[in-house]
């Protein structure tokens, strides 16, 4: 035991040594630990929040496609004169163009109705609720005299392919058959949206 107190006079410093780099190896290893343990969490948060804005992205991109199919839809729409101010008048105008146009003898009886509100029976049995500007429906009735049934399905068909507008055929009425032809009442229905009013822009900021 006398033998190693020499050597241990001797080594005393060096084991001091020894003694705080392991206590410097262990704050070390426990504040690396803990290091690592904050930024497992930051990364996991990170990663939680890239995850977050990858669903937003995807959810804004598919909000901006259905978009821009509605806008396609509305513009079609609009062009085929279903959604805005319908030109009435024009509707009259095409279709004394395209009796000219079949080269139809006599002449052509009409009366434009005034717009009606048009509501279906799903809208009826759930109530209206006031979102935007109802739907019209616009009655144009017509008159031949002495004409064929081909003569009228020929002008429904052509007036169809150049009217600015969607219509149906409402009602025909084909009677009075004699040589020279018979008398034709039909109605065509045309439908329309009217543009919706302009934006309260003091309004808007407000809500």
């Amino acid at each position: 035991m006398n033998a190693w107190q020499p050597i241990l006079r001797l080594a005393r410093k060096s084991l001091y040594l020894l003694g705080v780099v392991l206590v410097l190896c262990a704050v070390v290893v426990a504040a690396t630990e803990s290091w690592a343990t904050k930024v497992s969490a930051a990364l996991a948060q990170l990663h939680g929040n890239v995850q977050a804005q990858q669903e937003l992205l995807a959810a804004k991109q598919h909000d901006l496609l259905n978009m821009r199919d509605h806008i396609k839809r509305f513009e079609t729409l609009k062009t085929q004169g279903m959604v805005g101010t319908p030109d009435r008048a024009l509707w009259v105008e095409q279709l004394q163009t395209s009796y000219q146009t079949l080269g139809f003898d006599g002449r052509i009886d009409y009366r434009l109705q005034a717009p009606q509100p048009w509501v279906d029976d799903a809208a009826q049995a759930g109530g209206a609720d006031g979102a935007g500007p109802a739907p019209q429906f616009h009655d144009l009735k017509f008159a031949l005299g002495d004409s064929h049934e081909g003569d009228v399905l020929n002008l429904i068909h052509h007036y169809r392919n150049t009217v600015t507008g969607r219509f149906r055929v409402q009602s025909c009425t084909l009677d009075g058959a004699k040589d020279e032809g018979l008398n034709a009442t039909c109605m065509l229905r045309f439908f329309s949206v009217p543009p919706p009013p302009p934006i309260d822009n003091a309004q808007a900021l407000q809500n």
